[in-house]
């Protein structure tokens, strides 16, 4: 592992992080510009020294996220209809019925579990309705999502990848037919779309499903969570929420984001920020920090659901830019609309409620909460 000869220091919009042997980049700026060049900085873990654990598995070591230009442009111009505006916005209404069912379900009681009763249950659903593949699939999905993104730890463990091997095993047996009969019969659903596009095989529109899943899904009801907690814990932001749900959303993405740090690697001796990354070797990307960078503004570190959106990593920048961006908007505007409109007084019964350990995802256990007051 490299030791730098001449450490990023306090003022720097990176720093060396003697741990990980890396550099950490804090900086909004240099956090875009790496993020957004794919001939400079690679996503490949391939091009890691000692590349292991990340890219054992049998679908998602190929997914579009962990791809370089040539590759990442064919797939990414093959799946970006399937992600259009128009199918995310044909899809709104469903996924208002989705979460006004969800909440229907706390009607009866004065307490409830965000975490367990919300936030795990509402993308989910939303994803198969997209997929259009029922219950079953519905509760295929909500088991086997969790153990897919174990994957995604910064340093995954055998039991971690052991995990994902036998959630991508699962989902793969489940879905693999249904993208086959949609193939010759195709529908006017999600799947339909992707098994259409020129050019992708099945096993490439899985793994997409799978990103799907894990980005989709298990990122998006994290969100629902830290940003419910977020809230709650500043209540005289309610109004702001539900006076612009669409813009609110875009600073709890910005402050209350599930991922804590990004990837990228660099496949020739890179320089950055005056400091050498020798080929092979990480850089970290803080996305907490870098869109908290007072450098932007000089309140960028607190949260205000009023503001014009300041801007963000969350979803990452430029080619990498997450494909469903526009899906995870809108699953989180409906439901963080809709659960303070129907439970105005909700107040907290854990002020200091426990987050999971993860070296990847910044995500709550639970978020017990009184829905009356």
């Amino acid at each position: 592992m490299p030791t730098p000869t001449d450490p990023a220091t306090e003022t720097e919009p990176l720093y060396w992080e003697e741990q990980s042997h890396a550099y950490v980049i804090t900086g909004y700026d240099l956090a875009a510009s790496v993020l957004r060049d794919n001939s400079l900085w690679s996503s490949d873990p391939g091009n890691v020294l000692g590349a292991g654990l990340r890219s054992s598995t049998p679908y998602l070591r190929s997914a579009i996220v962990l791809r370089d230009p040539p590759d990442h442009t064919r797939m990414r111009s093959r799946m970006a209809p399937a992600f259009s505006s128009r199918v995310v916005e044909r899809l709104r209404p469903r996924v208002a019925a989705i979460v006004d069912t969800a909440l229907d379900g706390l009607e009866s009681g004065d307490e409830a579990d965000i975490i367990a009763d919300i936030s795990t249950v509402v993308p989910p659903s939303v994803i198969a309705e997209l997929f259009d593949i029922g219950v079953d699939g519905a509760l295929l999905i909500l088991e086997q999502s969790p153990r897919l993104v174990r994957w995604m730890e910064l340093r995954p463990t055998p039991a971690d990848i052991q995990s994902t091997i036998d959630a991508e095993a699962a989902l793969a047996a489940f879905l693999t037919p249904i993208l086959q009969a949609r193939r010759t019969e195709p529908g006017d659903d999600f799947l339909s779309a992707l098994v259409a596009a020129e050019g992708l095989s099945i096993d490439e529109v899985l793994t997409t499903c799978f990103i799907i899943l894990a980005a989709g899904g298990e990122s998006t009801g994290k969100l629902i969570g830290n940003a419910t907690l977020a809230i709650l814990r500043e209540p005289e932001q309610i109004p702001a929420l539900l006076a612009d749900p669409a813009r609110a959303v875009e600073e709890l993405l910005r402050m209350q984001g599930t991922s804590k740090r990004l990837i990228r690697i660099a496949p020739e001796d890179r320089k950055i920020a005056g400091h050498v990354v020798p080929k092979g070797h990480i850089v970290y990307i803080d996305v907490l920090a870098a869109n908290q960078d007072l450098r932007r503004a000089a309140d960028a570190d607190r949260m205000d659901l009023s503001r014009e959106p300041l801007g963000h990593i969350t979803m990452g920048v430029g080619p990498h830019y997450c494909l469903g961006a526009g899906l995870a908007r809108v699953i989180a505007s409906e439901t963080l609309e809709r659960l303070f409109t129907r439970f105005p007084k909700m107040r907290l019964l854990d002020p200091d409620p426990q987050w999971k350990p993860s070296t990847t995802f910044r995500a709550l256990r639970a978020l017990p909460v009184s829905l009356r007051g």
